[in-house]
């Protein structure tokens, strides 16, 4: 995608999807949260104080007072208590003050400097590792400057790498950021013949995701729609059959759905308002933390809002022999 091309449709977007900055409407709730199992509200935190109403498994809470063991939660109207481990799919109501619970955000961007075979420290179905090639792009999940140890995240599990093995470029915190600086990233990690025997259509249409995507400008106050820019699932000619990740069988566009994980992943890092997101079961993916999953379809979109007073520009780098993908965001002009 030009960037020409790319500007233009972020003004569309700025015209059709407008958010407000202001979230005054909302500040007496954290987060909004789903239920992850059925339970009883408590009017203290404490398992021995009164029950008050029945929360169902999968019906939603606004999350007043987040704790790490008990939260203080509102539901169809009545106040009370319920565990933190009780609840997931946390939308915050200003990602400024509140970020998502159980999300960790990555150190940096990394090029590695070495091959580096993740064999018995990872797995992901029948796969049993990753392996990260000399001048491969990788996020940076944490960074020992004193040892040389970096970290990173692959599917769900930490791995640290050997000092030396990567070359690792901190983020610009946002509120220092100039023109040109990064300020977030992610990667995630499939085995290239996953999908098998779709796996080449499957990498065909990550790849023409992230070039519908790569480039664009997010505005201050626009709202991002991962369908509005990479959608056209099912359209002859836009995407081709592929597996199904999360789910059962082949459709035009399968696979689609790591590269929106990729960038939900990375928007949870910034002051960016989720807006719309959905998850493939109630579990997630294998193949990334729980709070990062987000699913796309004809039905269900990805929408953010920029609430950074700048824009910023999306920028995508793949590594083809092991279908790796990184997005990162720079502050643009």
């Amino acid at each position: 995608m030009k960037k020409g091309m790319a500007i233009y449709l972020a003004a569309i977007l700025l015209f059709l999807f407008p958010c407000s900055l202001s979230v005054a409407d909302e500040t007496e709730c954290q987060y909004e949260a789903k239920a992850d199992i059925d339970f009883s509200m408590r009017d203290k935190p404490d398992n021995q104080s009164r029950k008050l109403s029945k929360v169902k498994a999968g019906k939603y809470v606004m999350v007043l007072e987040y704790g790490d063991e008990w939260s203080k939660i509102m539901y169809e109207g009545e106040v009370g208590y319920a565990r933190s481990k009780w609840l997931y799919k946390f939308r915050s109501m200003d990602p400024y003050l509140y970020k998502v619970p159980n999300y960790e955000a990555p150190y940096g961007l990394g090029i590695m400097q070495a091959d580096v075979n993740t064999k018995g420290k990872s797995r992901i179905s029948s796969y049993k590792s990753i392996q990260l090639e000399k001048g491969q792009t990788v996020t940076v999940h944490r960074y020992d400057a004193d040892t040389d140890v970096a970290t990173v995240l692959i599917w769900r599990t930490y791995i640290d790498l050997e000092p030396g093995a990567v070359a690792v470029t901190p983020f610009v915190p946002y509120e220092d950021a100039e023109a040109g600086d990064i300020i977030a990233g992610y990667t995630t990690y499939m085995p290239r013949d996953y999908g098998e025997p779709y796996s080449d259509n499957r990498r065909y249409n990550l790849v023409r995701a992230t070039e519908r995507i790569n480039y664009a400008v997010l505005y201050p106050g626009t709202l991002f729609s991962f369908n509005e820019l990479a959608g056209g699932y099912g359209k002859e000619g836009e995407y081709m059959r592929a597996k199904i990740v999360g789910g059962s069988g082949v459709a035009a566009g399968g696979g689609v759905c790591q590269i929106s994980v990729l960038v939900f992943s990375m928007a949870l890092m910034l002051p960016f308002k989720i807006e719309s997101w959905g998850m493939h079961t109630a579990k997630g993916l294998s193949y990334c933390l729980r709070e990062c999953d987000a699913t796309v379809s004809t039905s269900q979109d990805l929408t953010f809002c920029n609430m950074l007073d700048y824009a910023v520009e999306f920028r995508f780098v793949h590594n083809e022999s092991q279908t790796a993908y990184t997005v990162y965001l720079i502050r643009a002009e």
